[in-house]
């Protein structure tokens, strides 16, 4: 979980964030027609809140992602869709662009 502080004279705010994560193997759009895809959307799910929590931004928690693409690459991880449904999700959770 990461604490965001924000100083100013004579005020500090922290703020944590914490995310939950469970897409599905087809939300996450991996290779659910040819193989069971669980494991790899549980383990995408479990990096991307990580990435969230640990980020400020999308090309910041994108590149936390990319370990977990890598890992799950069998299961399609590292084709197009999957990182364009991580892209879209830490743009809503950051408010940014990549």
């Amino acid at each position: 979980m990461q604490n965001v502080t924000i100083s100013l004279k004579n005020v500090t705010i922290t703020r944590s964030v914490k995310a939950t994560v469970k897409l599905t193997a087809d939300q996450w759009q991996l290779y659910t027609c040819s193989m069971e895809c669980g494991e790899a959307a549980d383990g995408l799910n479990q990096a991307a809140e990580i990435a969230i929590a640990s980020s400020s931004s999308t090309a910041e928690a994108m590149q936390m992602m990319d370990e977990a693409f890598s890992k799950y690459s069998k299961f399609g991880a590292a084709d197009s869709e999957p990182i364009h449904v991580a892209v879209s999700l830490f743009q809503q959770a950051f408010g940014d662009e990549w």
